[in-house]
């Protein structure tokens, strides 16, 4: 018995237009993921001066991000969201990217469609 089948480089390439447009979609599922906890936060953060709340931002790198308050200067954002022995936490990026959490996964599978 012999079997063969045609068209595999045609596969091979239709599957790696797939993959190059998924790739895409993915990571600016990701980017809107990102855009959208910055913005949650934003809404959640404390303010005082605003400038805890305009600290908050995201990076994108391909399909990884990194979000809250990216600012070194800002560390006292930390003391906000967890507390200290003499202030309560008032946590903003916790609570953002839960917010986020169920979007995402419809965001995810939209980028895979």
């Amino acid at each position: 018995m012999k079997i063969s089948i045609e068209g595999i480089p045609e596969l091979e390439k239709a599957l790696a237009d797939k993959t190059s447009e998924m790739h895409g979609q993915l990571v600016e599922a990701v980017e809107e993921a990102a855009r959208a906890v910055r913005d949650d936060a934003r809404q959640l953060v404390p303010r005082d001066t605003g400038t805890l709340h305009d600290g908050i931002n995201y990076t994108t790198d391909g399909p990884t991000a990194e979000i809250g308050v990216l600012d070194p200067s800002l560390h006292y954002g930390a003391f906000v969201e967890f507390g200290t022995s003499k202030m309560p936490a008032r946590p903003f990026m916790a609570p953002a990217g839960d917010l986020e959490r169920a979007r995402f996964v419809k965001r995810l599978k939209d980028a895979v469609r």
